[in-house]
């Protein structure tokens, strides 16, 4: 981890920053007065109503923990929320109540892999064992003059208000580390999860690599086999193009004699179509022969059961007649007589006859 921390203004030094731990996942930041014109003053006023600005690689951070220590008349930065094995470009800030005095920024770059921690953490104790700072100070404004010093009414009552804001900004500390704490163990799973998957993507690296090893002894021996083919095709192609003088003459022959049996199926075809025609035209004709034929045939059929359904009304008529021709010829019938022997006359049976006549006529109607 590099701790060149170096002031970006060249103006004399009023606060002095001390790196005082680096962890995989934080750093810890001390701010003090430079000399002891500027200890007279309160660190709080010399950080202004904004404190310290963090910037992490460019961006603002705002996981930062600042607690200011009137008593011993420091301040307390704490940059939480680091992924280990990582670089970051940290710059903090200060900006002036005062118009006049310039802002003052440090930047550092630091890196969380755990193994550089260590050493670290023992060039931090040796250079406190040596009492030498090795940290750069951020640029002051020119001094101001002293204000004297507060009652003990006054300092109780500071003491009391910072004892409640310290109270309130412990417990908002408490809940931010565990926060800290919760992104740690979310990015610890994270670097779990992605060593698996790496370990996975490795193990899969592996068996397709010995898969791929297979494919070429594999395709090698299919290469041999292809070339082997492929000489054995060429032997064949030498046979088959010996052989192309003779299929060309029986194809030949075949080309003339399948123009042969052309010439014969269509004069067959032909001969067959005039066969279909003229018995198309027989058929036709018979068909028109038996049409009349049916018709005349239903003709007679209707004639005949309307004779059949007048038959028994001519037989009703018939028996009828015969009856009444029997009234007539018992009315008729002469009483008994003395026989008188008479001549035979031609008109003694006449209306037997006449009925009979009548009779017959109805009948043949």
């Amino acid at each position: 981890m590099d701790h060149r921390w170096h002031s970006i203004r060249p103006w004399s030094p009023r606060l002095v920053l001390q790196v005082k731990h680096v962890s995989s996942v934080a750093a810890t930041f001390v701010l003090c007065p430079a000399d002891e014109e500027s200890s007279t003053r309160p660190i709080s006023d010399m950080l202004g109503p904004n404190g310290v600005a963090v910037t992490v690689n460019g961006s603002n951070w705002h996981r930062v923990l600042v607690h200011v220590d009137e008593a011993s008349n420091e301040a307390i930065v704490v940059v939480v929320g680091l992924v280990p094995a990582r670089h970051y470009d940290v710059e903090l800030r200060v900006d002036s109540s005062d118009e006049h005095e310039p802002a003052l920024a440090v930047a550092e770059t630091i890196d969380t892999t755990p193994e550089d921690n260590v050493e670290d953490d023992e060039e931090e104790d040796d250079g406190e064992n040596d009492s030498v700072p090795s940290t750069p100070t951020l640029a002051p404004t020119p001094p101001r003059e002293h204000t004297p010093s507060p009652t003990v009414e006054e300092r109780a009552t500071q003491i009391r208000s910072s004892l409640s804001a310290l109270s309130n900004e412990q417990s908002t500390l408490t809940e931010q580390l565990r926060v800290v704490r919760r992104d740690m163990q979310r990015a610890e799973a994270a670097l779990r999860a992605e060593i698996d998957s790496l370990k996975r993507a490795s193990d899969k690296a592996s068996a397709a690599e010995q898969r791929s090893k297979q494919k070429v002894l594999a395709l090698q021996e299919a290469v041999k086999q292809s070339l082997a083919a492929t000489s054995d095709a060429k032997a064949e192609a030498a046979i088959i193009e010996d052989s192309t003088a003779t299929l060309r003459h029986q194809e030949d022959e075949l080309e003339a004699q399948v123009a042969r049996l052309r010439e014969e199926a269509s004069r067959i075809k032909a001969q067959a179509d005039e066969a279909v025609a003229a018995d198309t035209k027989r058929l036709s004709d018979a068909q028109q022969e038996l049409a009349t034929y049916e018709s005349r045939d239903e003709k007679l059929s209707a004639k005949r059961v309307r004779l059949e359904e007048q038959l028994p009304e001519l037989e009703s008529r018939l028996a009828s007649l015969l009856h009444d021709n029997e009234e007539l010829e018992t009315e008729l019938a002469p009483r008994p007589q003395p026989r008188i022997p008479l001549a035979p006359s031609a008109h003694s049976h006449w209306p037997v006859t006449a009925m009979a006549r009548q009779a017959s006529s109805a009948g043949s109607h």
